[in-house]
């Protein structure tokens, strides 16, 4: 599970019953032709004080 941030191929992670209770391994489903995600930037608004 650690190394799937660092993996940009998974697509999926599939978690069973079998891996919860018995500590199998999770099923991961790969895309060799998968594209990396942007970060996108998130806007900070500007917030007005009241004195309300």
């Amino acid at each position: 599970m650690f190394d799937i941030p660092s993996n940009n191929n998974v697509e999926k992670c599939i978690i069973t019953k079998d891996t919860v209770l018995n500590n199998a391994k999770p099923e991961y489903v790969i895309n060799e032709s998968r594209q990396p995600l942007k970060k996108t930037h998130i806007k900070k608004q500007k917030r007005e004080d009241s004195a309300s």
